[in-house]
């Protein structure tokens, strides 16, 4: 799925033809692609299935995120049950389910099925794809170069990673708990 859409890419860039739609559309695919990989998840939302070995705590951090909803909880196939009164039973927050009066049990099979991600393209997701498209699409005319001279003028290229600002968003979004 891409993270932004053509119109939002051209308004960034005041772009007056579609000249360049179907390359912009192919940026727009690659990039989500690219961004989406180095998330290492998928943030949309969605089912999910947590299956490992028990640690022997009460509480377990689920690689996908934000948590929306718990429709099961196994310990070696015993379903443990939603908690009404926080006295007995699983309960989750954003990232994490916790068992009262229950443990995983270390080293047996812990099976969890989740709703997990946002129903919408975060905001800072979109305009980070945005972003990363317009520095690909304007870096074309320079692709390979690090500077060039025109009469007695030089003009350099930066060269390195990505600004900080991107780098920043997108670290927020990858994901930090192995699947």
């Amino acid at each position: 799925m891409d993270f932004t859409q053509l119109n939002a890419v051209r308004e960034f860039l005041d772009a007056k033809t579609t000249t360049d739609d179907n390359l912009l559309e192919r940026l727009i695919t690659a990039v989500s692609a690219f961004m989406s990989a180095y998330f290492g998840r998928d943030i949309l939302a969605g089912p999910r299935t947590y299956k490992e070995e028990g640690t022997g705590s009460t509480r377990v951090v689920l690689p996908d995120y934000p948590v929306t909803a718990v429709a099961s909880v196994k310990v070696n196939g015993y379903v443990i049950p939603a908690s009404v009164n926080y006295l007995s039973g699983y309960r989750f927050d954003r990232h994490c389910v916790y068992l009262m009066g229950y443990s995983f049990t270390r080293g047996a099979l812990v099976e969890i099925d989740y709703t997990a991600g946002f129903d919408e393209v975060p905001l800072d997701v979109e305009q980070v794809c945005v972003d990363i498209v317009v520095l690909e699409y304007k870096g074309k005319q320079r692709l390979g170069k690090t500077s060039e001279g025109l009469t007695g003028q030089s003009t350099g290229y930066k060269v390195d990673d990505w600004p900080v600002n991107i780098k920043s968003v997108l670290d927020v979004y990858k994901r930090k708990v192995p699947a």
